[in-house]
C-alpha cells in the first residue's frame, strides 16, 4: 500500500514534490463552491477542477487525496482527468468511492482489501470495462446501470446476501466473480444474460435450479463450497451446451455435498459431454465414454423394471375388472328378483282389478303383498345403488392402481437420474427388523377414538417402504453437526408428517424426493401414561420457525383432534406462509399423532364420490348383519 495523506481543508491537492507515490500530499485552500461532479465542459482549465473540489466535504476530500497518492496522481493529471484510464489500490482503508466520478473516462477500476461498504461514483465512468471490489464490505449490488461497457465484474469476499437489481442493463457482462459473499440464491442473474465465466464459489447456496435458465453463454462456472446436494442441479446445468470448465470442488474453496453422491462423476459427465474441466482436473475423451456406457447400461436395466411394473399393473386392472363382473353380476341377479317379485305383485293387483270375484279371494293377501311390495321397491333401489356405487370403486381403484404404478415408474427414474442415490426399498416381513420397528412404532401412536367418527377401530399395516435419500441424509447430518458444535443436546423423534389433504400423494412424493424446505410446524398430541396412546384430550400447538409465532388450540372430547384438520391445515398456511413476490413457500406440518396425520385425508376422501359410495357400501354391509343376526348390532360379529 502507499503511505497516508496529510491534508488540511479545503483542498487542492498538489504533489510536495516529483512522485506523489510515497510522499505526503499537501493541501492548498481555495473558494468553497457547490458540491457536484465536474462537468465535462470544465475539463482541464482548473476553474472547473476548483469548483469540483471545493464542492467536496471532508471525507471525500481526503478519499481523493487518498487515491491520488496510491496511483501517483498530480495536480496536472487531475486537471486532465479524463484522460486517466486506470485506478487501483491495495491495502490502503480507501471506504469512499464518490470521487470516482471525476476521472470519466476510466476502463479499469481495482480497489481491493479496502473498506468500502458501498458502490458509488461510477454512474459518469461509461466506459468502464473492469471492475474489482474484491475483499471489501460491500452489502449490496448496485449504481452499476451506467456502466454499459463493463465486462469484468469481481465482487469475492464481501458480504452481499442479494443480486437484486443490481446487475441491471450490464448486458455485456462476460466475467463475473461474487465467491465467498452471503448468496443464498441467484435471482438477478439473469440480468445479465452474456456472461461466460462465473464463480460464485463459498456462498449459501442450496439448489441453482431454474436460475441460470437465461444464462445462455456459461462456459465456465464455479459452484464449488456452498451447500448443493442433489443431482437435479447437474441435471438442470444439461442445457448448456457450451459449458466446458464446471466445478462442484475446488482445493482453493471447497465442496459441496453433491461430490459425496455416489457416482458423482459418471453421473455429470454423462449429462454433460462438452464438459473438459470437472473440479480443476482434466476430462479425457475415455473417461467421457465410459461414462455413457456405464449409464447406458443402467437405463436398460431400469427400462426393464418399468416395463414389468407396466404390466403388473395391467394385470391387476384386468383381475380386478373381473372381480367387478362377477360382483355385478350378483348385484343384477338381485335386480332381477326384486323386478320378478314387482312384477308378480303388479300382476296379481291387475287381476284383481279385472275379475272382482276373484278379488275377494286374493284380499286376504293384500297387506302381505304390499309389504312384499316395499321390500321388493327396496331391494330394487338398494341393487340400483349398489351397482353405481361399485362402477364408482373400480373406477378409483382403477386410478389408484394406476397411481401406484406412477409412483413406481417415477421412483425408479428417479433413482436412475440420481446415480442410485435416491431409492425405495420395500420391505420384506421376515427379515427387516427395521419395518417391524416402523409398524410397532405407527400402532403405539393409533388412537381409535380418533378415527371413531369414520367407523374405524383399528389400523393393519400391510407393507412398509423406506426411502434412501442420500441427499437428504447429508444435509441432515450437516444441520446436526452444526447443533451439535454449538454445544446443544439433541434427542431424535419420528414425526409423521400431515400432506396438504387436498393434494396429499403430490406432497408426499414431494418430501419423499426433496424433503420439507421450509417452515416445520410441529402439531404435537399428548395424553396421559405417554407416547400418545390414551386417555387425556389431546392438544396440537403450531410453532413458525422462522418468525415464532406461536399458537395452541386444546380440544374437549377424545374425537376431535381430528375433527377439521383440513380448515386447520388451511388456517395454518393462510397464517404462517411466507410470501414473497406474490409466491407462496410451501408449509410442513409434522405430528407424533398417528390421527392428526390421517384424519384430514380422510375427511377430504369423505367428500369424494368414491368416498361417499364407500360409506354406502359399508352402511349396506352393517344392515345387512344387522338382518342376518336379529336386528342386533354387528359390533359383536364385525371384525
Amino acid at each position: 500500500g502507499a503511505s497516508r495523506a496529510s491534508l488540511s481543508p479545503p483542498p487542492v491537492a498538489v504533489p510536495a514534490g516529483g512522485d506523489t507515490r510515497g510522499d505526503h500530499l499537501s493541501i492548498r485552500s481555495t473558494p468553497r463552491a457547490p458540491s457536484g461532479a465536474m462537468s465535462a465542459a470544465a475539463g482541464p482549465d482548473g476553474g472547473g477542477l476548483a469548483a469540483y473540489l471545493g464542492g467536496l466535504n471532508q471525507p471525500n476530500r481526503e478519499a481523493l487525496a487518498q487515491l491520488c497518492s496510491a496511483n501517483g496522481l498530480k495536480e496536472e493529471d487531475l486537471r486532465n482527468a479524463d484522460k486517466i484510464t486506470h485506478i487501483e489500490m491495495v491495502l490502503d482503508d480507501y471506504y469512499i468511492m464518490d470521487t470516482l466520478n471525476l476521472f470519466t473516462n476510466l476502463k479499469s477500476v481495482v480497489l481491493i482489501q479496502q473498506a468500502i461498504s458501498r458502490i458509488s461514483g461510477l454512474e459518469l465512468c461509461p466506459a468502464l470495462e473492469r471492475l474489482v471490489l474484491n475483499e471489501n464490505r460491500i452489502e449490496k449490488v448496485e449504481n452499476l446501470s451506467n456502466n454499459t461497457h463493463l465486462r469484468h465484474l469481481h465482487l469475492s469476499c464481501n458480504a452481499i446476501a442479494e443480486l437484486g437489481n443490481g446487475l441491471e442493463g450490464l448486458q455485456d457482462l462476460e466475467v463475473f466473480w461474487i465467491a465467498e459473499n452471503l448468496l443464498t440464491s441467484l435471482k438477478g442473474i439473469e440480468l445479465a444474460p452474456n456472461i461466460e465465466e462465473f464463480n460464485v464459489s463459498r456462498n449459501k447456496l442450496e439448489t441453482i435450479f431454474g436460475q441460470l435458465d437465461r444464462n445462455t453463454k456459461l462456459r465456465v462456472l464455479n459452484l464449488s463450497d456452498n451447500r448443493i446436494s442433489s443431482f437435479r442441479n447437474v441435471l438442470d446445468l444439461s442445457k448448456f451446451s457450451g459449458l466446458t470448465d464446471l466445478a462442484f470442488s475446488d482445493p482453493d474453496w471447497g465442496d459441496n455435498p453433491v461430490c459425496e453422491l455416489s457416482n458423482f462423476q459418471t453421473y455429470v459427465l454423462y449429462h454433460l459431454p462438452a464438459l473438459r474441466t470437472l473440479d480443476r482436473m482434466r476430462i479425457s475423451d475415455e473417461e467421457h465414454s465410459g461414462a455413457q456406457a456405464a449409464f447406458a447400461r443402467k437405463r436398460l436395466y431400469y427400462n426393464m423394471r418399468i416395463k414389468m411394473s407396466k404390466r403388473n399393473a395391467t394385470d391387476a386392472i384386468r383381475y380386478c375388472k373381473g372381480l367387478h363382473e362377477e360382483h355385478s353380476a350378483s348385484i343384477r341377479n338381485e335386480l332381477e328378483v326384486a323386478a320378478r317379485s314387482l312384477r308378480r305383485i303388479g300382476g296379481r293387483a291387475r287381476a284383481r282389478e279385472q275379475n272382482p270375484q276373484k278379488a275377494l279371494i286374493l284380499e286376504a293377501d293384500e297387506g302381505t303383498e304390499s309389504s312384499d311390495q316395499k321390500s321388493a321397491e327396496r331391494r330394487l333401489r338398494e341393487a340400483q345403488a349398489e351397482l353405481a356405487d361399485a362402477t364408482t370403486a373400480l373406477d378409483a381403484l382403477k386410478r389408484g392402481i394406476r397411481g401406484d404404478e406412477d409412483a413406481w415408474i417415477r421412483s425408479l427414474r428417479l433413482e436412475l437420474q440420481s446415480g442410485g442415490n435416491v431409492r425405495m426399498e420395500p420391505s420384506v416381513p421376515s427379515r427387516d427388523l427395521w419395518a417391524k420397528q416402523v409398524r410397532e412404532l405407527v400402532s403405539s401412536r393409533f388412537r381409535a377414538e380418533d378415527f371413531s367418527r369414520f367407523g374405524i377401530m383399528d389400523i393393519k399395516i400391510h407393507n412398509v417402504t423406506r426411502v434412501h435419500n442420500r441427499s437428504l441424509r447429508i444435509r441432515f447430518e450437516e444441520i446436526i453437526s452444526r447443533i451439535s458444535a454449538d454445544g446443544t443436546t439433541t434427542n431424535m423423534e419420528y414425526l409423521f408428517y400431515i400432506p396438504d389433504p387436498r393434494n396429499a400423494e403430490a406432497n408426499l412424493k414431494a418430501v419423499a424426493e426433496e424433503g420439507a424446505e421450509s417452515d416445520t410446524i410441529p402439531c404435537n398430541s399428548t395424553s396421559k401414561g405417554g407416547g400418545g396412546a390414551s386417555g387425556s384430550p389431546p392438544s396440537h400447538s403450531r410453532v413458525n420457525t422462522t418468525s415464532s409465532a406461536q399458537g395452541q388450540r386444546t380440544t374437549t372430547d377424545g374425537s376431535s383432534a381430528s375433527e377439521g384438520l383440513l380448515e386447520d391445515f388451511l388456517q395454518a398456511g393462510a397464517s404462517h406462509e411466507q410470501v414473497e413476490d406474490g409466491v407462496r413457500e410451501p408449509l410442513a406440518l409434522l405430528t407424533n399423532s398417528v390421527g392428526l396425520a390421517e384424519a384430514g385425508r380422510l375427511d377430504h376422501f369423505s367428500d369424494t364420490s368414491c368416498g361417499q359410495a364407500l360409506a354406502r357400501g359399508m352402511f349396506r354391509g352393517v344392515a345387512r348383519q344387522r338382518r342376518l343376526h336379529g336386528g342386533v348390532g354387528p359390533e359383536a360379529h364385525l371384525g
